[in-house]
């Protein structure tokens, strides 16, 4: 597929979402993301809601997304069933969160650098939008981008390792409270390794891709 062909699909789908949203509020008879938050504060699960806009009863995964597309943050409550897994990403994915709760990695390198190893193929799957955008765009212009490259415990969005440079496309989620400082420790991890380590925030507007190909360029000069 051309650059060009990947945004006009890219633009489709981002018209695609506001129009799942834009149903979604009127069938609640208000903005979605204010019923989500106050549903969701009020101790609802996440599979209460899906049923409650039409889903079915296993609709939690369903829901952590939608939640994640409108900047809020869930994850499923106890007492509902497991979702079973369907693929082996997922299956790492899943066995990592475990060792999360059971072990602290912030203390074991090693074992953060697994963790980061299993669920890369997880990430490699749900990549967004605008890394795929980003990708086609430095393909295009020449450059061979690998996605979510592994740096010991961290994982790169888009990376070119013989330039060492690592870009970050940034979503909503980074600007949440104790981000920044996670993220400010991560940086000074990959420059200690001699990487350069440049964000990319991603653009609300569906008509704004030709700068947000712009910046990603940028990057790379």
């Amino acid at each position: 597929m051309t650059d060009r062909g990947f945004v006009c699909g890219f633009c489709r789908e981002e018209a695609k979402r506001k129009a799942i949203l834009k149903a979604l509020s009127e069938k609640v008879g208000e903005p979605i993301k204010g019923w989500l938050k106050r549903r969701y504060a009020a101790g609802a699960k996440l599979s209460e809601i899906g049923i409650a806009l039409g889903y079915t009863a296993n609709s939690s995964g369903t829901m952590c997304r939608l939640f994640s597309r409108l900047g809020l943050a869930a994850r499923p409550r106890g007492g509902a069933k497991p979702q079973g897994v369907t693929d082996k990403a997922s299956a790492a994915f899943k066995r990592n969160q475990v060792r999360m709760k059971n072990r602290n990695p912030g203390s074991d390198h090693d074992l953060r650098v697994r963790m980061t190893r299993g669920m890369i193929p997880h990430y490699r799957k749900r990549a967004s939008q605008w890394e795929l955008l980003a990708l086609a765009t430095l393909r295009s212009a020449g450059f061979k981008p690998v996605h979510q490259f592994q740096i010991g415990p961290y994982s790169a969005d888009i990376a070119l390792p013989d330039r060492k440079l690592d870009i970050e496309i940034d979503g909503r989620n980074h600007y949440q409270p104790g981000r920044k400082e996670r993220e400010e420790k991560r940086t000074r991890y990959l420059r200690n390794l001699g990487w350069t380590v440049v964000r990319v925030g991603q653009i609300r507007r569906q008509k704004a891709t030709d700068g947000f190909q712009r910046r990603v360029l940028e990057a790379v000069q």
